[in-house]
């Protein structure tokens, strides 16, 4: 038998028997999704001190390096921060400047910051990217698909369904109508 859960007690009542009647958890699963809400997403981690917390992240983290330390926006967090990107995703390469020249030019018309995610990047296009954002032409970050095979394409169109990206295909080419 079936059924949704649609409120937060119910979903500590399963979370309580879940947990080996651990209430402390089944309490703490609520508030994490008391603050997420029910289309947001909550990932458990095991904790190398003895106490038990929640970290709320607004927007989407990506656990993938930098290409250069040239994007960090954020020096205290050594992170790049871009407010409401569009995001280009690709499993290849990007080759050549050539290859994002008109999604950049989209970007820059658009007045949007732009996030690419690809397998790697050829150093002609970190160039593109960085004399337009020294410039302050455009806001942008390019890093490095997260993970490796069959996991990494798992990610990525986990990351495609997050943002309303698509990911990118080679036979198609690259174009704005991937962002």
């Amino acid at each position: 038998h079936k059924r949704s859960i649609t409120s937060v007690g119910e979903l500590e009542k399963l979370a309580y028997l879940c947990s080996n009647g651990d209430s402390r958890v089944s309490s703490l699963l609520g508030i994490a999704y008391e603050k997420v809400g029910f289309e947001g997403t909550i990932h458990a981690m095991e904790s190398k001190t003895h106490l038990t917390s929640i970290e709320v992240i607004n927007g989407v983290r990506i656990d993938s390096g930098h290409v250069y330390r040239s994007f960090i926006n954020n020096e205290k967090n050594m992170s790049c921060e871009l407010i409401d990107p569009y995001v280009f995703i690709s499993d290849t390469k990007i080759a050549g400047a050539s290859d994002i020249f008109k999604i950049v030019e989209f970007c820059v018309k658009q007045n949007r910051p732009l996030l690419l995610i690809a397998h790697s990047f050829h150093p002609e296009v970190i160039s593109l990217l960085n004399v337009n954002k020294d410039k302050g032409i455009l806001k942008c970050c390019a890093i490095h698909a997260p993970a490796y095979g069959s996991n990494r394409t798992s990610i990525l169109k986990d990351i495609e369904l997050l943002t309303g990206a698509t990911l990118h295909c080679p036979e198609h080419g690259f174009n704005a109508g991937f962002i």
